[in-house]
């Protein structure tokens, strides 16, 4: 049947192959292309409008899989489907109504499915978890790839830069994010001079840098300042320093990066949990003789 879990799994399957496709043109269009005559290459907007619909639809198979059946579904699972399906909504709308808040309310109804599991698992008989270790394991590794997929999807779709130019104790704000331009500092290091901003974000200081090489032409090396907090990573960029004292800085937002990395380890615990200690017996299955006639 169409709506079940093994449904799900094919259709999971096919749309694993539709990105597969997509990233794989996308990766070899300028080579055919430039076989043909004219190079084309496909930039970031191709992939969020080819492959984005497939990881939505993705997201959500993933969100509902575990609560569907084998064969057919019932009323008791679209009962079920409710709570996920309400944190997702729930999600969609506080985040903006769009295709980033579409792709992280679908991960987070898939987490409400996690929990959901451990909730019933809990209230039964806490000692499920360790006896079927291996369905919660994989329930929990389902968790920590959802995590990824909250943390790619704010941190592609939800990056924010803006370009200023500050004087000392001026402030840019972004996000909600504020910063405070101190001032800069320069220092001669024998083949290259080095300009150090100082900016003050809450209760750190990032120094910014940008490093000018005379016997080079005057090229320049810049040094990326870098914050990271939970829900954001913060990247300053020193762009140029100014006679008055200002200089211009390239500031940029990049939301819920330390969500993938904490997604992973997550989905680490859950294949630990998962195998560690013994494996359970399969019953061993009953022979019953079967009477047959033989020719003569």
């Amino acid at each position: 049947p169409a709506v079940s879990r093994e449904g799900a799994f094919l259709l999971q399957n096919l749309l694993l192959v539709g990105v597969i496709a997509v990233v794989l043109w996308g990766t070899i269009l300028p080579l055919v292309s430039g076989m043909l005559g004219t190079e084309r290459v496909v930039d970031a907007a191709y992939y969020q409008r080819a492959a984005g619909p497939l990881f939505v639809a993705l997201l959500a198979l993933i969100a509902a899989g575990p609560l569907l059946p084998w064969r057919h579904v019932g009323a008791p699972v679209l009962k079920a489907l409710r709570w996920p399906a309400a944190s997702a909504l729930i999600a969609f709308i506080a985040l903006g109504r769009d295709v980033m808040a579409m792709a992280i309310g679908l991960a987070v109804g898939g987490i409400a499915t996690v929990v959901l599991e451990y909730g019933r698992a809990l209230r039964r008989k806490p000692a499920l978890l360790l006896m079927k270790r291996r369905r919660y394991g994989a329930y929990l590794a389902h968790a920590g790839v959802l995590v990824v997929a909250i943390g790619i999807a704010a941190s592609q779709m939800g990056q924010q830069e803006k370009d200023v130019t500050l004087r000392p104790g001026q402030s840019v704000n972004l996000a909600g994010y504020s910063l405070t331009y101190t001032g800069s500092r320069q220092q001669d290091l024998g083949d290259h001079t080095e300009f150090i901003a100082a900016m003050r974000f809450g209760g750190t200081t990032l120094q910014p840098s940008r490093a000018t090489y005379a016997g080079l032409g005057g090229q320049a090396l810049t040094h990326v300042a870098i914050s990271t907090t939970p829900l954001a990573d913060v990247y300053v960029v020193l762009a140029g320093t100014n006679a008055d004292g200002s200089a211009s800085f390239r500031v940029l937002l990049n939301p819920l990066v330390t969500w993938i990395w904490a997604g992973g380890v997550i989905l680490i615990l859950g294949v630990v949990l998962g195998n560690v200690g013994e494996r359970e017996t399969a019953p061993e299955l009953a022979r019953r003789r079967v009477p047959i006639t033989l020719p003569a």
